[in-house]
């Protein structure tokens, strides 16, 4: 294939940010749309509480306790989109990978280091096993830390 601007290739230990081009870009999304989520959420719990404290406080004034239940109402709406949003986010991963929480759990990527890391906390995991389980479990911490496809599902 003929190339105009040559090729692009990944910036030296990208790899180990989840193997893959796009293996850091998604779980930075999904972790702007998850402090997204929170601060609406949070955003919409304290207008539910100033709301109420607004209709304790109007003492009768029909203009107070009216936007009383206008602040209520739209936090209220506020949280339903939320919670709707998580819906469609299960929808979507449901229809596009298969499972349904895909996208609200995404994995995090890190660098890995077969010589620290997962693999020592694999093998401190091993050890605190009676004698018996200790064995298979130090066999598949070493059989998984020379396979590279066992090393990217951690």
């Amino acid at each position: 294939m003929f190339q105009i601007f040559g090729t692009v290739a990944p910036p030296p230990g990208a790899a180990a940010y989840g193997g893959s081009v796009f293996g850091g870009f998604v779980p930075f999304l999904n972790n702007i749309l998850r402090l997204i989520f929170v601060v609406g959420g949070l955003f919409a719990f304290f207008n539910l509480i100033l709301g109420g404290f607004g209709f304790l406080s109007a003492g009768g004034d029909a203009k107070a306790i009216e936007k009383a239940w206008g602040k209520i109402w739209q936090s209220l709406v506020g949280l339903i989109l939320i919670v709707g949003s998580f819906v469609l986010a299960a929808i979507f991963g449901y229809l596009l990978f298969g499972n349904a929480t895909t996208i609200l759990n995404p994995k995090l990527y890190g660098p890995t280091n077969t010589s620290s890391g997962w693999y020592q906390g694999c093998m401190t995991f091993c050890q605190s096993l009676p004698a018996a389980g200790s064995s298979n479990c130090t066999d598949w911490c070493n059989a998984c830390a020379n396979d590279p496809a066992c090393i990217a599902k951690f």
